[in-house]
């Protein structure tokens, strides 16, 4: 552990103890560090305890308590237990709206992530409203030219992706897209964050050309921005193998999942759902019994 982190560790530690407000605070602090370092585990005890304290110290209606929920659920999102996550998103949703004064970015905030949720379980038709209110609201308080609109519009990309509108996901996209390269160094991750989407949309429209280098640049920013064993990682390896193995590659799509096997077995474990179906991915290409149809998006 370096430095800082063993002593952010030891000030929530002390904090703890009292129970309070300032220690849930600490907690959920330290666990948002946690889930950007790829540590999800640990990153989940330290939301869970952040949200006992609030409910007790604050009350269920506080909105500091609905961002401990709205943290969770998001964390439970990028662990792939999408009903953890639709349970604590909604929750969230629920006590934002109904506060005296609703803050109109906190909702929209909800739906985004909430949305995307939905979106990865694959429950569509629920997944919609969520994410074209969020992208009304977005652009209605923050602008049509901000990150949090492109990351709506890119949301919006991938509903339509997956409903197999490709002309409107491709739309989106770009709208997405343009938004970041005007805002954002190129190798800014938001910008990565769009091209892999771009990479996986110029696949399923066939286009390998394309797919590949967009992968292969989202890649290079990741790595230099997150390091090399965070869970982005594995996603984009593995995207990159199943182009690979679209394109005939068998040796390098071999390669690219292998990678991803190790990035996602040091950042989620061996027994957890996502590295189990890498696993099962890679076994079937090496058998010759491989199915491409898998696709990941950030």
């Amino acid at each position: 552990l370096r430095m800082w982190d063993i002593h952010l560790y030891h000030l929530t530690g002390i904090a703890l103890s009292r129970q309070d407000a300032r220690a849930a605070d600490l907690c959920h602090a330290l666990a948002v560090y946690l889930q950007l370092s790829g540590k999800y585990a640990e990153a989940q005890s330290y939301f869970e305890q952040a949200l006992v304290i609030r409910r007790r110290v604050l009350g269920g209606a506080h909105p500091d308590t609905a961002s401990a929920l709205h943290c969770l659920g998001a964390l439970f999102g990028d662990m792939n237990k999408p009903d953890e996550a639709q349970n604590c998103l909604e929750q969230a949703l629920l006590i934002r709206e109904q506060v005296a004064e609703p803050d109109f970015l906190e909702i929209a905030e909800s739906l985004s992530v909430l949305g995307n949720v939905l979106l990865a379980a694959g429950k569509l038709p629920r997944a919609q409203p969520c994410l074209e209110r969020a992208l009304a609201l977005y652009k209605q308080h923050l602008g049509a030219d901000h990150a949090q609109t492109a990351i709506s519009y890119g949301q919006l990309g991938a509903l339509y992706q997956a409903k197999g509108d490709l002309s409107a996901a491709r739309f989106y996209a770009r709208q997405a897209q343009a938004i970041r390269e005007r805002l954002f160094d190129t190798d800014f991750p938001r910008t990565a964050t769009s091209l892999v989407n771009l990479g996986v949309l110029f696949q399923d429209m066939g286009n390998l050309a394309d797919a590949a280098p967009m992968l292969q640049e989202a890649l290079s920013i990741f790595e230099l921005k997150l390091g090399p064993a965070h869970p982005h990682i594995a996603v984009i390896l593995s995207q990159l193998g199943r182009v690979a193995q679209a394109a005939g590659d068998t040796a390098q799509a071999r390669t690219y999942l292998e990678r991803a096997l190790v990035v996602q077995d040091m950042a989620l474990g061996p027994d957890h759902p996502e590295t189990a179906a890498l696993r099962v991915e890679l076994n079937a290409l090496l058998s010759g019994n491989s199915d491409d149809g898998h696709r990941g998006a950030l």
